[in-house]
């Protein structure tokens, strides 16, 4: 029985994709020691599951239609600033913040990880902080660089309101290239 790596996603409209990789470009220039995420790839990821059964793919394909399509689209606001995982003496991980309706966000979140905990998934050990994640670093090297640069440019290049109307269950597959994402189920959020 085969195990997929597994999470739910909301996805990110392809305009709005694009505005963020290209706002990027002057940071990507820099001798950064990260691993960049492909353009292709942004989402803000709402749970991450891990490894699942087919079994287990096939109760969240159950689970969410009824849950997720009680709640009302939303809308999500990126482009107001970045953010470092943990923090800006130690960052693993560089990424978007995101504004808008964070209170219907983390409604969704919270409903939908009771929901999941109550079919007997794992619960989620990190607190939930949405953000778009755009590069892991593999060491600090240079990080100064980005950090002085951050302070510089206090606002980013872009600023894009997007809607929430679906969640996404992913599979990403790791490759030597990066992950490749394939979607699993889509959950729509209830009609307007």
């Amino acid at each position: 029985m085969k195990k997929v790596r597994s999470f739910l996603a909301i996805p990110l409209p392809e305009e709005l994709k694009r505005r963020i990789y290209r706002g990027l470009t002057p940071i990507r220039r820099l001798a950064l020691d990260v691993k960049w995420v492909e353009e292709e790839n942004y989402h803000l990821t709402l749970k991450f599951f891990g490894d699942l059964t087919p079994d287990q793919i096939r109760r969240i394909k159950v689970i969410l239609p009824a849950l997720i399509g009680a709640e009302t689209p939303f809308y999500l606001y990126c482009g107001d600033s970045y953010l470092l995982f943990p923090d800006q003496n130690r960052p693993r991980v560089f990424s978007l913040a995101l504004t808008g309706d964070l209170e219907a966000l983390h409604r969704l979140q919270k409903k939908t990880e009771r929901e999941l905990v109550k079919a007997g998934f794992p619960a989620e050990k990190k607190k939930f902080h949405p953000h778009i994640t755009l590069g892991r670093f593999r060491s600090l090297r240079n990080s100064q660089d980005l950090f002085h640069l951050l302070q510089e440019n206090a606002a980013l290049p872009f600023e894009e309101e997007f809607p929430v109307r679906e969640i996404i269950l992913m599979a990403s597959e790791l490759t030597p290239q990066g992950p490749r994402y394939k979607p699993l189920a889509v959950f729509p959020l209830r009609r307007e």
